[in-house]
């Protein structure tokens, strides 16, 4: 899996993409045969009330929405908690479709109609996503020292 960071270029879009590429060998996603697409979406806290989120569009493609406005910080932990769902999709354990104008999710193969904080695929970004974006820190500093 090789990401497309679609920003402006400078040290924020070459950080999301080093960011992103720590977080596909992390999750064992390097030999995936999806696409992955990362995006700044202005404003999305303010319109969606979300930090990020990810779309699939076709059979092989994932984009990631994040919201324009992250510190650096809450831009690491936002995109490892949307990485995961990036691997829950790519393995097969979280499918997402549109269904008479309504998103219908079902996880592992069954569907779910449950509340967000409630979701298992949620509580399983959650329990990852500090982790992860603690990993990403620890190797950065390494790199600086």
């Amino acid at each position: 899996m090789e990401p497309y960071v679609e920003m402006r270029k400078g040290a924020k879009r070459d950080f999301v993409e080093a960011c992103t590429k720590f977080y596909i060998k992390e999750l064992n996603l390097t030999n995936s045969r999806y696409e992955l697409v990362v995006i700044n979406e202005p404003n999305m806290m303010k319109t969606q009330g979300l930090n990020g989120g990810i779309m699939q569009y076709g059979p092989r493609e994932i984009c990631i929405l994040l919201d324009s406005r992250l510190s650096l910080f809450q831009l690491t932990l936002t995109l490892a908690h949307e990485m995961v769902h990036v691997k829950q999709v790519a393995k097969g354990r979280l499918r997402t479709e549109l269904r008479d104008d309504k998103m219908v999710n079902y996880w592992l193969g069954k569907e779910m109609d449950v509340e967000y904080y409630f979701r298992p695929w949620e509580r399983e970004a959650w329990a990852q996503e500090r982790e992860l974006a603690y990993r990403l820190n620890y190797c950065m500093e390494q790199q600086i020292d």
